[in-house]
């Protein structure tokens, strides 16, 4: 009888620790849950501000910023609780690819937004065309939206600029 007592208390001691481990193993699992969710989190705002920034520059094309050294090819810019490095590229007059507004055709004039976000190491390049009223077409006609034309996004895991470099 004493033996069997044993075995029993040997058993239930078994069945607890199973369960203590099972129970530490879920929590461990649940913390990790909530860290992805965090990061995705941050990810997901970092990414938003990225592309608030892109549109603010877009409806203020052509912009002049100060940079912060002498011959920089991009500007600083400090938001958000980020801070940026941006470069806005012109990339000219594209007389074939027209925009039709107001039932109207106009030729594009075509920019590329750089934004990268140094605390973040991520880098948002955004092209952008705008209506004009110049040149003409000798070749197809071909027709395009006003705005964001195409975006990508690049992650970084350095601490150096992805595209900007003094």
């Amino acid at each position: 009888m004493k033996k069997q007592e044993g075995l029993v208390l040997l058993v239930t001691i078994i069945l607890l620790s199973v369960f203590s481990l099972l129970l530490l193993s879920n929590m461990q699992q649940l913390l990790l849950a909530f860290k992805t969710a965090e990061n995705l989190n941050i990810t997901h705002r970092s990414f938003y501000y990225l592309g608030l920034l892109a549109d603010n520059f877009s409806h203020s094309l052509p912009y002049q910023c100060q940079t912060t050294h002498i011959n920089s090819p991009y500007c600083t810019l400090k938001k958000y609780g980020h801070t940026y490095q941006y470069a806005l590229n012109d990339l000219g007059l594209y007389p074939c690819l027209k925009i039709i507004k107001e039932n109207k055709r106009y030729s594009s004039h075509h920019w590329l937004i750089s934004i990268h976000d140094v605390d973040a190491q991520k880098t948002l390049h955004v092209r952008i065309a705008k209506p004009i009223t110049a040149g003409d077409c000798f070749t197809r006609v071909r027709p395009i939206p006003e705005g964001i034309l195409s975006w990508y996004l690049l992650h970084s895991k350095k601490k150096e600029a992805l595209i900007f470099k003094d």
